[in-house]
């Protein structure tokens, strides 16, 4: 009998062992779902904040796309053919400011690249002789000193 009662004792022993084991895993295991969901609702909390600024971010390209104001039909210049008057070359340049501004240029050679494609006749000729060759801010301080 002293045999199967140290038998059982060993048992025992074995079992208290097991199950504290046991416990030791299961807290594991209960640790590390917990760690996964935190983890799984910071993903998707980020993922969620990702897609609210990619929205953002769409609606602003869009918006700049076209020129900050969306479906504004902008009026097409006219043309500058030299005519030397301080009125028509004031219009021409304060209109095409409005221009290159409503196209989002803010590039000083593109402006002017632009702007060269609206002459005609002598003022086209004086730009491909390279008699003018001034950026559209001087253009307009000279403008400005001629009134």
């Amino acid at each position: 009998m002293r045999e199967e009662l140290k038998e059982l004792r060993t048992q025992h022993e074995y079992t208290d062992l097991m199950s504290t084991q046991l416990e030791v895993r299961v807290k594991e295991v209960e640790e590390a779902r917990d760690q996964g969901l935190a983890e799984i609702v910071g993903l998707r909390k980020s993922l969620d904040e990702a897609r609210d600024e990619i929205t953002m971010l769409k609606k602003v390209v869009r918006h700049n796309s076209s020129g900050g104001v969306p479906h504004v039909k902008v009026k097409e210049l006219e043309f500058y053919d030299g005519t030397r008057s301080t009125k028509t070359l004031g219009n021409f340049l304060w209109d095409m400011e409005q221009y290159l501004e409503r196209l989002g240029l803010s590039d000083d050679e593109t402006k002017v690249k632009v702007a060269a494609q609206f002459l005609t006749k002598d003022a086209k000729m004086w730009w491909r002789r390279g008699w003018i060759r001034l950026p559209m801010a001087v253009l307009m301080t000279l403008l400005h000193g001629m009134r």
